[in-house]
């Protein structure tokens, strides 16, 4: 009975609840561009990231997230262009979102750009409730006839402060709240629709000796109708090739009885100077702790650099 109540709020959270709506992951700092386009172009090659996290592992439903990213300058160096691809399984809906990414780069100073970045995104939003089991069994009557397959167009823009040293960036990844409703205007609730969120980010590399750096990080996720997500990293750069990082992230549930809602680890391995891979595990604080194992991330990033493309230093954002 425990495991089909689960079910039915899991795979009924994103179509009623008014808070976080957008995939978080935990080695966000690896993967900015899935939430900020103008993180496009920034390591001054051809990049890409592949990206997939398993969320609440062990609760039938639960989130899983896959999102591909690509993105370049161009020969007008001011210029970047980015591709990206995401997709979203909560329960029994399963969102889709496709991204293009233009990003305009002004230089501060000689270590420095700011860059200004849009995004248009189509999303295909799937909802099948007929597949929703609850105590009734899987042919409740309650679920019947409200089956949805929407698409959504949307825009989305950030700004994004960078150097060798540091970073800081503001993001909003879709502007229009559009309404999850079929064609014929019927919806579950008046609240059915998608919430705009901003994102706040921010960075810096130290270095502590010829082998060590550390790099502490943040993430500040805001919602409307949520309370204010926080996530706090930090990570050593061993011999600029092993990150080994923690983070720490805030409750935003609205079940809320504590302040933290995981504690979270992490190692990227840098195995050249164009391919990186990382996995991270997250340890659940919240009432979930009893039915799930946690969530983990899986990430394999690729920079097509020739000798020329080199830095004369690594980039560490």
């Amino acid at each position: 009975m425990k495991k089909i109540i689960l079910t039915a709020i899991i795979a009924f959270a994103f179509f009623k609840s008014q808070a976080q709506q957008d995939p978080h992951y935990t080695m966000y700092m690896f993967n900015q561009m899935a939430v900020n386009p103008a993180y496009a172009g920034s390591r001054e090659c051809l990049s890409t990231t592949l990206h997939y996290r398993n969320q609440w592992t062990g609760i039938d439903g639960s989130p899983k997230t896959i999102s591909f990213g690509i993105h370049s300058p161009l020969n007008n160096e001011r210029i970047a262009l980015g591709l990206q691809v995401v997709n979203d399984k909560l329960g029994v809906s399963n969102t889709t979102n496709l991204s293009g990414i233009f990003a305009y780069r002004l230089p501060v100073t000689k270590k420095s750009k700011l860059s200004l970045g849009l995004q248009a995104t189509v999303t295909n939003y799937l909802n099948d409730l007929g597949k929703v089991t609850t105590a009734v069994g899987a042919s409740d009557p309650t679920f019947s006839g409200v089956n949805q397959n929407l698409f959504l167009p949307n825009f989305g823009a950030g700004a994004y402060w960078y150097s060798d040293k540091a970073y800081l960036g503001v993001t909003a990844p879709h502007l229009v709240d559009n309404k999850l409703e079929n064609k014929s205007g019927i919806s579950q609730s008046t609240a059915a629709k998608q919430f705009r969120h901003l994102f706040l980010m921010a960075g810096c590399m130290l270095k502590l000796s010829d082998v060590v750096k550390f790099k502490p990080s943040t993430v500040i996720k805001y919602a409307p109708n949520s309370p204010i997500e926080t996530d706090l990293n930090g990570s050593f750069l061993f011999y600029d090739a092993l990150w080994l990082g923690a983070s720490w992230r805030s409750d935003v549930s609205t079940l809320r009885d504590k302040l933290t809602e995981s504690v979270d680890f992490m190692a990227v391995y840098e195995i050249n100077e164009k391919m990186r891979l990382g996995v991270s595990y997250d340890l659940t604080t919240t009432k979930l702790t009893g039915y799930t194992n946690g969530s983990y991330e899986l990430m394999l990033g690729y920079d097509f650099k020739s000798k020329m493309d080199r830095m004369l230093t690594p980039r560490y954002f």
